[in-house]
């Protein structure tokens, strides 16, 4: 193994092992279906997947599944939808579109987990799900020292409030 792949390996590690204990400060935007109430709030379960459709759902049963805990805060309510600040304790598949889905908020665009609620063209007529990684923060795994990255909002998410 030559000395440049075990430094590389080294530092997916440390990278690694931030995510694994939750450390990375992880930040995003949805735009989800309905009026979001309370404004803001916190989802806890256990997200496992299903055998057939590979689907993530909720489970309460903590044996059954992983930790999934996604914080949120409301930004601005549209008339038919809802802009939320979203910031994930833990980084499951598909947790922030599960947790609003199953809450009733479904993303949209959402075609897998929000089904019942994908035809708005009018309102939502791009082709991709409203949700945007907007911030990541995490400690350079050399140097140690705290770097922060952040992404403008996408022309798609400059909604008009009527």
């Amino acid at each position: 193994m030559s000395p440049d792949y075990s430094k590389r390996l080294e530092i997916a590690e440390k990278l690694r092992d931030q995510f694994a204990a939750r450390k990375p400060q992880r930040r995003y935007v949805a735009i989800v279906w309905g009026k979001v109430m309370p404004l803001e709030g916190t989802f806890r379960s256990y997200l496992t997947t299903d055998d057939k459709t590979l689907d993530q759902y909720s489970t309460d049963e903590e044996s059954a599944g992983q930790l999934a805990v996604t914080h949120y805060r409301v930004m601005t309510h549209l008339p038919e939808a809802t802009v939320v600040e979203v910031a994930l304790e833990t980084g499951r598949r598909n947790q922030i579109r599960v947790h609003f889905a199953e809450a009733g908020y479904p993303l949209l665009g959402d075609t897998r987990y929000g089904r019942d609620y994908v035809g708005n063209p009018r309102l939502w007529p791009h082709a991709r799900i409203a949700l945007h990684a907007q911030a990541l923060g995490f400690d350079h795994p050399v140097t140690g020292q705290p770097l922060q990255f952040q992404s403008r909002l996408p022309r798609e998410f400059q909604l008009k409030q009527k």
